[in-house]
Parts: structure tokens; sequence; C-alpha cells
């Protein structure tokens, strides 16, 4: 269900949205919901990457076998 808004914007910023619009082919609404949908997509995209990073990091990385002394880690 689509729903109207009401925005309040700079007039020099309209303006500029306006051009952007027209030149991509679109009417300035199409163009400012196309903003809004990209931006929330890409949102959800950050949500699952961080959710992702954060079980990656609470289960732990494997980075090897074994163990190191300090000798052998700090060798010149």
């Amino acid at each position: 269900m689509l729903k109207n808004i009401t925005l309040r914007i700079d007039e020099n910023t309209l303006k500029r949205g306006k051009h952007i619009a027209v030149e991509q082919g679109k009417s300035l609404s199409k163009w400012v919901t196309d903003l809004i949908e990209s931006s929330t997509q890409n949102s959800a995209e950050v949500d699952k990457a961080r959710a992702h990073a954060l079980r990656t990091i609470r289960k732990g990385v494997q980075l090897g076998k074994g163990q190191f002394s300090r000798e052998t880690l700090h060798e010149r």
C-alpha cells in the first residue's frame, strides 16, 4: 500500500533534485522513492553482514594448529 508524505526541503535542493530526476527519466516522487528503497535495502544488507560478523567473532576462528612460544613468534 502506497502512502503520501510531505517533505520540507530547501528550494535549491528541490531544484537540484528535480533536475537529477529528469536526467534519470523519473518523476521527483519516483526518484525519492528509489533513494529511500535503496537506502533501506542497503541498511538491511549491512545489518545482515554485521550479524554474521558478530556470530563469527563469538564462535571464534581457527588460525592454525599448535601453540607457539614467544621466542618463535618474535624471531628475528
